[in-house]
């Protein structure tokens, strides 16, 4: 006989169905499953990230529940944490998993394979929080910026301001961060993710100061080694970087101020800086809901 399972489409970082970055949730009731298995429903929901929830044991705090959690992005690939696949799986559970998570719980525990628990809140706006560990971007030497930079003139395809390149500290050496002239346009320029596979980074995050001061600041992700795409709609965890450099170079220290990650989908999020967190708050829409038998 089939073994059944639900499962859940949802955008994240948005509130409309074909805006933000669409997760698959698909909530699982036992823990032996293969790595084989969970690739090959990844593989047959075909949505940028899936999130794999499984029973943990349970929390003696009733505002809490838990869950043990596993991530794969892209073409199949398993990666240690994904945020946005974590806002999505928050809206779920929250929301639509009554029959697990009682109105009560006002925080989520996923724990993750290789990075700990994360946590999600529910903020009673319409919006769920995570929060990820605060990166350090340091600036590269003189010799990596020009080599650098000319890879991404070669993405823009076209010479451009390059205000700042640097690479995350630790926990975040695949990381790469640059900042260009905000004239550039970041959400109207056609980008090449190819030539960024030279920079020797899976995550590639591009970012000006906002156009329009309804945020304060932009940024697109590109992340080619990983992504068949290329980009990646809206990324939660590159925020780690963008928020600390962005509230370093604001002056900010406290509060949370609006983002916009300017792909063709689009998505809004709220940041904050903690002492040793970013603080990430999101929307998401679900979108679909099915169950699968295999």
């Amino acid at each position: 006989m089939a073994h059944s399972f639900p499962f859940y489409l949802a955008s994240a970082f948005s509130n409309d169905a074909f805006g933000g970055n669409p997760a698959a949730v698909i909530f699982l009731d036992k823990l032996d499953i293969t790595d084989d298995f969970l690739l090959k429903i990844a593989d047959n929901l075909n949505q940028p990230a899936a999130a794999f929830l499984f029973p943990a044991p349970p929390s003696t705090d009733p505002r809490v529940f838990k869950f043990r959690i596993r991530y794969i992005v892209g073409p199949g690939t398993e990666v240690p944490f994904c945020g946005h696949a974590t806002i999505a799986a928050a809206q779920v559970a929250f929301n639509l998993r009554r029959d697990l998570v009682s109105s009560e719980v006002a925080v989520l525990e996923f724990e993750t394979p290789a990075s700990g628990v994360m946590r999600a809140f529910k903020m009673g706006d319409g919006f769920n929080e995570i929060q990820l560990p605060l990166a350090v971007v340091e600036e590269v030497g003189a010799d990596e910026r020009e080599r650098l930079s000319k890879l991404v003139h070669n993405a823009f395809g076209r010479e451009v301001n390059i205000k700042f390149i640097g690479r995350g500290g630790e926990g975040f050496r695949n990381s790469l961060l640059v900042e260009v002239d905000a004239k550039v346009n970041l959400k109207a320029s056609s980008i090449n993710a190819n030539p960024l596979k030279e920079t020797g980074c899976s995550t590639n995050i591009l970012t000006t100061e906002s156009l329009t001061g309804e945020e304060i600041f932009v940024s697109r992700m590109f992340a080619p080694t990983i992504l068949s795409s290329g980009e990646d709609h809206v990324c939660g965890a590159a925020h780690c970087l963008l928020t600390p450099y962005w509230f370093s170079k604001k002056n900010i220290t406290e509060g949370l101020r609006a983002a916009t990650q300017v792909s063709k989908r689009g998505g809004m999020l709220k940041v904050g800086k903690g002492k040793e967190v970013v603080r990430i708050q999101g929307q998401a829409c679900v979108f679909s809901s099915a169950t699968m038998y295999l």
